[in-house]
Order: structure tokens, then C-alpha cells, then sequence
């Protein structure tokens, strides 16, 4: 099964950027917590020096890279991760102004709302009670609701505070965003122009180096004292 070309991209940088093996993968997994035996460490070994080799390999495979483009290269994969973060955190920001105008919302609907309901049933009951009894169950019942709808008040005073300065924000974040999406299109069209100095733009789509990589990415995420 041929290797899609953004994946094979992600698994040769990583080959390529051994000063910096986060720049895409995720943290390698740790090794569960136990003491290899003797025949575990020499698996352990032999799984080490083929990710060595096949590294070796996959940078043979490729044609002769120039350093300047090689950074040029990483630098826009910086960029496009360092605009991506920057695209989540803004997003978040937006979902947490949403989301003060859904408590908002909430205070006055159901809170209130809701109280209004079970003062209204409480009256009726008081209105239809026949016992002292039930009087004062019905009293009781009034006295829950009523409070329930003087804390939702004060509630919906502190959501809607809430909200105002949410919405003043609004606007920067916004902008934020705006620009943190423009800075990844520019990115993504500095990692493509990059690629084409790399002079390996013609190896990506092919299945060339397919087996080399896939090897390399399982030893890579699983380590060898993981498959040890």
C-alpha cells in the first residue's frame, strides 16, 4: 500500500531533523516499566541498529541536500506548527465567549425559568392543600423555589458580566485567529516551495523508499526497548 505523501513528508523530516525528532510525531511511547532479560536487550539492540541503518538508508535513497534548504525547510515546518497553536488557542478562546453566552442563556432559561414552574406548582398545591399539612408542604416547596430563583438571578447578574467582557474581547481574538490562519497558508506555501529546493518532491509521491519509511515509523513510535 503506497505511503500517502504527507505522511512519508512527516516521517523524513523526522529522518532528516534528527536535531529535532518532535517537530511532527508525537513523544515516542515509553517503554513499559520492566527489566529486560538478557535476550530483550539484545532484541533491544538489533531493533536500535536498524533504525540506525534504515535511517541511513532513506537519507542514501535521497538526492545530495543542501544545507540552507534543509533549514530553509524546518524553519517553515516551524512556522506551521507555531501557526497552528496559535490558530487552537484563539479558537478556544472563541468557544469560551460562546460558551458565556450559553450560561447565559441557561441562567435565564432553565435556572429561572425552571424556578418559575415550581413556584407556580407550589401556589396551586398551597391553593389546593386541605390540611394543615399539606400547607406547610406546599409552604416548604414555595420556599425551595423561591431561593432556587434568587440564586439564579444572582447568577444570570455574574454570567451576563461575564459575557459583556467576553464580547469586548471578541474582536482581538477574532483577528487573532485571522492572522494566525494566514501565517499557516504561508507556511504551508514556504514548506512547499522548500520542498522543491529539496529536490525531493519527485520521492514523496512514489512508493521509492514506501517499505524504508513505514519500518521507520513503527520503530520510531513503538522504540526498540518498547518492542524489546
Amino acid at each position: 500500500m503506497k505511503t500517502h505523501p504527507s505522511a512519508a513528508l512527516q516521517i523524513l523530516t523526522a529522518v532528516l531533523a534528527t536535531a529535532t525528532p518532535g517537530l511532527f510525531a508525537k513523544p515516542p511511547k515509553a517503554p513499559p516499566p520492566v527489566e529486560l532479560s538478557e535476550s530483550g536487550r539484545q532484541l533491544e539492540q538489533r531493533y536500535s541498529s536498524e533504525l540506525q541503518s534504515l535511517r541511513s538508508r532513506i537519507v542514501g535513497s535521497l538526492p545530495s541536500l543542501d544545507d540552507r534548504s534543509k533549514a530553509a525547510y524546518l524553519d517553515a515546518c516551524k512556522a506551521e506548527k507555531a501557526a497552528e497553536v496559535a490558530i487552537a488557542e484563539a479558537q478556544a478562546r472563541l468557544d469560551t465567549i460562546h460558551g458565556a453566552k450559553g450560561l447565559v442563556a441557561h441562567a435565564q432559561g432553565k435556572w429561572i425559568g425552571g424556578a418559575d414552574k415550581g413556584i407556580a406548582a407550589a401556589k396551586a398545591q398551597l391553593a389546593r392543600a386541605a390540611t394543615e399539612a399539606e400547607r406547610n408542604a406546599a409552604r416548604d416547596e414555595l420556599a425551595k423555589w423561591e431561593k432556587n430563583r434568587e440564586e439564579g438571578v444572582a447568577a444570570l447578574k455574574e454570567r451576563k458580566a461575564a459575557m459583556e467582557r467576553a464580547e469586548g474581547e471578541r474582536p482581538t481574538v477574532e483577528k487573532q485567529l485571522a492572522a494566525a490562519k494566514a501565517s499557516l497558508a504561508a507556511a504551508k506555501a514556504a514548506s512547499t516551495a522548500t520542498i522543491q529546493q529539496l529536490g525531493v518532491a519527485d520521492i514523496l509521491p512514489s512508493d521509492q523508499i514506501d517499505g524504508l519509511l513505514a519500518k521507520h515509523s513503527v520503530l520510531t513510535e513503538a522504540t526498540p526497548a518498547g518492542l524489546a
